[in-house]
Parts: C-alpha cells; sequence; structure tokens
C-alpha cells in the first residue's frame, strides 16, 4: 500500500478517528492507495468550532502574509507528491 492510515487534524493537533478505516483505491488499477479514519459527529463539530476560531486570527492576517503561507502549503504539496 502506497500511503499510510491518516488520523484527524483538529485544532492544530493530531487525534485518532473514532470511526472504522477507509480505504482509498485507484480508479484505473483498482490498488489501494491509503486509508483514511472516519471522525464522529463529535469530531467534525470539534472541527467545524476550531476552524471558526482559527478564521478570527486568518481574517486578520494581512492578504500578503496569507499568500505567502498559501505559497509555502503548495510548495510542501509539490514535494510530497509522490
Amino acid at each position: 500500500m502506497v500511503g499510510e492510515r491518516s488520523d484527524l487534524y483538529i485544532g492544530g493537533r493530531w487525534i485518532d478517528g473514532d470511526g472504522e478505516a477507509i480505504e482509498s483505491s485507484s480508479p484505473a488499477t483498482g490498488a489501494v492507495l491509503g486509508s483514511v479514519t472516519a471522525s464522529s459527529h463529535a469530531q467534525v463539530d470539534q472541527a467545524v468550532a476550531a476552524a471558526k476560531q482559527a478564521f478570527e486570527s486568518w481574517s486578520r492576517t494581512s492578504v500578503l502574509e496569507r499568500v505567502e503561507r498559501c505559497r509555502y502549503a503548495h510548495e510542501l504539496c509539490l514535494e510530497r507528491n509522490d
């Protein structure tokens, strides 16, 4: 399997999902690419609350800094594409 099972990232920390693993497969080959952990309704509520709280400070961040952070995230995605 290419990927590893992923946990949930909520409020700046990694936590275990309360659900089962959900496998992701390639539609072209059917090969299993990895798996993710399902979350509970309570964990979704926690994630939404954390996002609302983070938005308060993010909305006060300058446009230039937001662009720089997004570019950095994009670069990380390109580096870790495999």
